[in-house]
């Protein structure tokens, strides 16, 4: 598991997948992984013109209910499923449409076709900026009229893989560096 890993160590999708295994956790009712943090009549058009492109059924990890005055009562309802749902999520999507920055960056550590709709409500330069280190600056969706060209717009993930190897390389050798003076 993760936990025995060497100081250092980055996990990486095999050790997730580990932790799904490991939990027994059933397979996703879709192959379309939908991570929406804020929703919206917009988002939700967004979602469906994606699912009837690839002909993929939309599916979502998230609490039966949102936290507010009236859902307070049955808190139980509020609670978000465990991780290794959400883990088993990635691993079992055709595509991911997110707008959320955890979100694309497992879609990046699972190599998943995705698209992002930006949220400027969590910040809109780590979006960008994420996207512009993998060179997939394609994924971020303006406007509804941009779904198309970006789900069938292939992903060079060799290239991908390779930036994230280097970007892993260099951060462990910054840490190392710092943390040694």
């Amino acid at each position: 598991l993760i936990t025995t890993r060497p100081l250092g160590y980055v996990a990486d999708k095999e050790d997730y997948e580990e932790l799904v295994y490991k939990e027994n956790e059933p397979v996703s009712p879709g192959n379309l992984f939908t991570y929406i943090l804020d929703e919206s009549e917009e988002k939700t058009n967004i979602i469906e013109n994606v699912a009837k492109s690839l002909s993929l059924v939309p599916f979502k990890v998230m609490p039966k209910k949102r936290v507010n005055k009236e859902t307070i009562k049955q808190i139980e309802d509020c609670i978000f499923p465990p991780v290794t749902q959400w883990l088993r999520a990635f691993m079992d999507a055709e595509f991911v449409v997110c707008d959320s920055f955890h979100g694309a960056v497992f879609s990046i550590i699972f190599n998943k076709p995705f698209l992002i709709i930006g949220n400027k409500g969590r910040g809109m330069a780590r979006f960008n900026s994420l996207l512009e280190i993998f060179d997939l600056k394609n994924r971020m969706v303006n406007d509804i009229a941009d779904i198309h060209s970006i789900v069938n717009t292939l992903i060079d993930w060799d290239n991908v893989n390779q930036i994230r190897h280097k970007m892993k390389v260099y951060s462990l050798e910054y840490l190392t560096r710092n943390l040694n003076q």
